[in-house]
């Protein structure tokens, strides 16, 4: 609370006192970068393809190549 009220922040204390707070703000960005991702590594090539796991090489050149046509 000293380091918000030191940068101008006003409300923090009111802020922290409702644990729900930031809740749905924080929810809606886990989906928003979650994208049913249900793998690792999980790629996004060129905002349209999109490969989840280990793939071969050839997978990525396929990718690659619907993704700049």
């Amino acid at each position: 609370l000293e380091a918000a009220a030191k940068v101008g922040i006003e409300g923090a204390e009111e802020f922290l006192k409702n644990p729900n707070n930031g809740l749905k703000e924080v929810e809606e960005e886990l989906k928003t970068y979650s994208r049913n991702i249900t793998g690792v590594p999980y790629y996004v090539i060129n905002g349209s393809q999109k490969l989840s796991g280990g793939q071969p090489p050839e997978v990525f050149l396929r990718a690659f190549q619907a993704a700049t046509s």
